[in-house]
C-alpha cells in the first residue's frame, strides 16, 4: 500500500499472506494465515509501486520510506524479512537509509530476540493496551507473552542507532481510551526510550470496535504529556 504524504511516499509491505496472530481488532487477523512470502516478493513489492509511480508523469513525490506494517507479523517469517532488509539497504541493492525503513511487530518476543542480528532499522511494537486484561482481549499473543515478557524483552535489546522504540496505540472508544489507561501507560513506558503513536481506529464492516472523537483523541494525549508521557497522533490515511 502506497501511503502520500506531503513531499514524499512510504510503502507499507506485507511480509505473509494472512496473518497467524488473530489480533480482534485487524481485518486481516479475520482472514487466518496461508504462508510466509519470500525475499524476493517482499522487495518486489517495492519495486512494483516504484514502477507504478514512475509511470505517473505528474508525480513528482519520491518512494523513500518502507514499513513493515501490510499482512503478517514481520518477525514470524524474521529470516525472509532479514535478508529483504539487507537487500533494500545494500548500496548494491536499493540503497535506503537504514532510518527510512520501520518494522512492526505484535510482540512476538522468540523474534525480537533475533533483532541483535538485525540491521540497524527502526522498531515499532503494536502495544494498543496497557494491562494484561485489556491486551489479552485484542491480542492473543499476550496471552503466551505477556507485557512483563514482551517489555522486559524490549529493555534487553540494544537499540543503537534506533534510539527509541515507537509504541502503536490504537485509540478504541470506551476500552482503552480512560483515565486509568493513561496511569497504566506511564508506569509501563517508564524507563524504556520511547514515543507512543496515537491511531485513530478505521472500522470496517464487521469490526467489534469502533474509534473515540478526535476531540477525546486530542483530550487523552494532553493528559498523557501532563503524565511526562510523549506522545504523537497519527494522522490517518484509511477512512475512504
Amino acid at each position: 500500500v502506497l501511503v502520500p504524504f506531503k513531499k514524499h511516499f512510504s510503502l507499507c509491505v506485507s511480509t505473509q499472506v494472512g496473518c497467524a496472530f488473530a489480533c480482534t481488532f485487524c481485518f486481516t487477523g479475520t482472514k487466518g494465515f496461508t504462508r510466509n512470502l519470500l525475499s524476493s516478493e517482499i522487495v518486489g513489492q517495492f519495486l512494483q509501486a516504484k514502477r507504478w509511480l514512475q509511470k505517473r508523469k505528474n508525480e513528482k513525490r519520491p518512494l523513500t520510506n518502507i514499513i513493515y506494517m501490510g499482512q503478517g507479523e514481520p518477525l514470524h517469517n524474521v529470516e525472509e524479512v532479514k535478508k529483504a532488509t539487507e537487500i533494500f539497504l545494500n548500496p548494491n541493492g536499493l540503497g535506503i537509509a537504514p532510518r527510512k525503513v520501520s518494522l512492526s511487530t505484535v510482540g512476538h518476543v522468540p523474534g525480537l530476540e533475533k533483532l541483535k542480528d538485525f540491521p540497524p532499522i527502526n522498531l515499532s511494537v503494536s502495544l494498543h493496551a496497557a494491562t494484561d486484561k485489556k491486551r489479552n482481549v485484542l491480542m492473543p499473543i499476550n496471552k503466551k507473552y505477556n507485557l512483563e515478557t514482551l517489555m522486559r524483552t524490549l529493555k534487553s535489546i540494544s537499540l543503537g542507532p534506533r534510539k527509541k522504540i515507537s509504541f502503536e496505540y490504537l485509540m478504541i472508544k470506551n476500552f482503552n481510551d480512560q483515565k486509568e489507561d493513561i496511569e497504566m501507560l506511564r508506569k509501563l513506558l517508564e524507563g524504556v526510550p520511547s514515543q507512543l503513536n496515537l491511531i485513530p481506529y478505521n472500522s470496517y464492516p464487521g469490526s467489534l470496535y469502533e474509534g473515540p472523537s478526535m476531540e477525546h483523541i486530542y483530550d487523552f494525549q494532553k493528559s498523557l504529556k501532563s503524565a511526562g508521557c510523549f506522545s504523537t497522533i497519527r494522522k490517518t490515511k484509511g477512512h475512504d
